[in-house]
């Protein structure tokens, strides 16, 4: 009997520690992700004046939006990589 009493004890302790971490942890999770949304905000609020007051915006270049090029993506697999028809046909 008193062999269970400890072990509930001990159950209870632990049970309250993980609790309590849990709770600092989700405390601090949410505050981490208001400042991410607050400063989210702020840059798309300076990025979205910049580009309505002169054209252009000093953290995306000053070329026009149509002129930059993108990089196209391979179709092609990669090197060391066959392609499933092809190792299909070799058999």
């Amino acid at each position: 009997m008193i062999g269970q009493n400890r072990q509930a004890a001990f159950q209870q302790a632990k049970a309250d520690h993980d609790f309590n971490e849990a709770e600092l942890e989700l405390r601090t999770s949410t505050e981490l992700t208001r400042q991410i949304h607050a400063l989210t905000s702020e840059l798309h609020r300076r990025v979205t004046d910049e580009r309505a007051g002169n054209g252009s915006s000093q953290f995306l270049g000053s070329a026009p939006r149509d002129t930059i090029r993108r990089p196209r993506l391979s179709t092609r697999p990669a090197d060391g990589v066959q392609d499933l028809r092809t190792r299909r046909r070799r058999r």
